[in-house]
């Protein structure tokens, strides 16, 4: 959600990037830039990125998991016993 303490305007960032930067990273909240009254870009610090992409990923993941049929989970798990075997006797 847009409030007043998430907004940055683009030229606080040309003044105070390193202190903007340091505000963000120190957030998990997104900072929104605006330029001219519009967003120009959804800034947030590097850890909620990285978890924000793992979410993603794991979303998409489950939605493939989704479509696997019958037939193919049986097919995978006739693989996996035999692999398994196979490991057991080496």
């Amino acid at each position: 959600m847009i409030t007043k303490n998430n907004i940055i305007p683009i030229s606080q960032i040309r003044k105070e990037a390193e202190k903007v930067l340091d505000k963000i990273s120190r957030n998990d909240q997104p900072f929104y830039l605006f330029s001219r009254s519009q967003i120009k870009a959804v800034l947030v610090n590097p850890e909620k990125f990285a978890e924000m992409q793992e979410m993603v990923e794991d979303y998409l993941d489950q939605q493939e998991l989704l479509k696997v049929t019958p037939d193919e989970l049986k097919t995978a798990e006739e693989w996996t016993r035999a692999k398994s075997k196979l490991e057991d006797e080496n």
